[in-house]
């Protein structure tokens, strides 16, 4: 399976409800220099794909899904790419009833890690009840509404059940399958509940060895 970035969490700061506004978390920045020196000058989610920076495409997948506020966590060219969102469609400065989402910027220079953007804005009490997690560079036409609802009737019966990720199958060979992004999964039938989650950063992948791997997690389990 490939990852497609997106997850879907519940916030510890407040209470689950489908009448709650459907907020969005965008970390631009990958912290990975995948691609230097391409993105020593410029920012990563500011990359041209089809003549559209990918933050566009981000922003546009969540306003489809009908996302209305939006965090946006500047690490890296915070200014590049406040310049940007000032003259695209999505630019704070449209009136609001005009404004297709309502952007909220932070920014963190010192940041080293989705992980440390993860930890500055639960510090920082930003967001508060359900919120979708995603990369700035995120190309995808997925409908996260159905996603969205289960999330929130397995949260509410289940106060441990905080993250709904979203995966898309791509067979091997696929060209959505990139280095770095296989994962090894083994959920339950029944619920979905992911037991075991392998990454391989590698070009050859040990499958026989996590396999081994996966199955003594299981029976450790049962």
């Amino acid at each position: 399976s490939s990852g497609i970035n997106a997850e879907y969490m519940s916030s510890t700061q407040g209470s689950l409800s489908p009448d709650d506004v459907l907020t969005a978390v965008v970390i631009a920045d990958p912290y990975s220099p995948q691609f230097h020196p391409l993105t020593l000058s410029s920012p990563h989610c500011l990359m041209s794909l089809a003549g559209r920076p990918l933050l566009d495409y981000t922003l546009e997948s969540l306003f489809l899904n009908s996302v209305t506020e939006v965090i946006l966590y500047l690490s890296n060219s915070p200014s590049s790419i406040r310049s940007w969102l000032a003259i695209s469609k999505w630019s704070q400065d449209l009136p609001a009833v005009c404004r297709p989402l309502n952007i909220t910027i932070i920014v963190n220079e010192d940041c080293r890690s989705v992980g440390d953007a993860c930890r500055d804005l639960d510090e920082k009490g930003i967001v508060r009840g359900d919120f979708l997690l995603v990369s700035g560079d995120l190309v995808a036409s997925v409908k996260l509404e159905e996603v969205v609802e289960k999330h929130r009737a397995r949260a509410a019966v289940d106060k441990h059940s905080i993250m709904t990720k979203v995966y898309m199958q791509a067979q091997p060979g696929n060209c959505l399958r990139t280095r770095g992004s296989e994962v090894v999964l083994a959920c339950d039938k029944a619920t979905q509940q992911i037991l075991f989650y392998q990454r391989s950063g590698q070009a050859a992948y040990n499958f026989l060895w996590n396999y081994s791997s996966m199955m003594r997690c299981l029976s450790a389990m049962t």
